[in-house]
């Protein structure tokens, strides 16, 4: 995987023990995410700017959740567009205090404690355990899925072709005001660029004369 794991959190101090022990366990396994702060008028656009093959995990709790729920639709649209191209949501959900996350969050990995009890509700570190293993297999699922993924890019914008840019490299688009920046994901014929832009969930066209065609999925 390219770039570490995010881990979403609620500020609150009775999921941070369960928070720093998961931490420790997928440390030991060499996974080493990054940590970020739910907060209720910042979460959604943090949802937003995650790239699509970025493996997201959340510490679900009641504090979470709350904030999570208010957010409901941009992490709905993320996992449907997530499983249309990569056949998973590539979320995972660590149940650490009890709450009703079923209708949020059913969509994804649901990882807890054993027979479904919360991390923080029984056996801590075993339950850590478990769970950090848990997300190291689907990481590795999800590895494969994206690169899986590539496959199907000929199915989904046409013959492929030849450019200056290759897939991988970055790349300028727009004049004026719209200039931007995003990944090379795909080289179509005529020097036609599939380009993903950090934040968004669909891609841009790009010619060389810098015409855009913006493509919804």
């Amino acid at each position: 995987m390219a770039e570490a794991p995010l881990i979403f959190y609620a500020n609150e101090d009775r999921d941070s023990c369960a928070l720093d022990l998961l931490y420790k366990h997928l440390f030991t396994l060499d996974v080493v995410p990054d940590r970020v702060m739910l907060h209720a008028n910042r979460a959604g656009g943090h949802l937003q700017q995650v790239k699509m093959e970025r493996l997201i995990i959340l510490l679900v709790s009641v504090d979470s959740l709350v904030i999570l729920k208010g957010h409901g639709g941009i992490l709905t649209q993320m996992m449907r567009h997530r499983k249309q191209r990569f056949g998973l949501t590539g979320i995972i959900s660590v149940l650490c205090r009890p709450c009703a996350w079923e209708t949020l969050l059913k969509e994804t990995l649901i990882c807890s404690g054993p027979n479904g009890v919360p991390i923080a509700s029984g056996k801590i570190d075993q339950a850590c355990l478990s769970v950090a293993r848990e997300i190291k297999s689907y990481m590795l699922r999800w590895d494969r899925a994206i690169e899986g993924a590539s496959v199907d890019l000929e199915a989904l914008y046409g013959p492929a072709g030849v450019g200056d840019y290759s897939a991988g490299d970055t790349i300028s688009y727009g004049k004026g005001d719209g200039v931007g920046t995003g990944k090379v994901i795909y080289v179509k014929a005529n020097g036609i660029y599939v380009v993903h832009v950090e934040g968004r969930d669909d891609h841009h066209m790009v010619s060389p004369c810098d015409v855009i065609v913006i493509e919804r999925r």
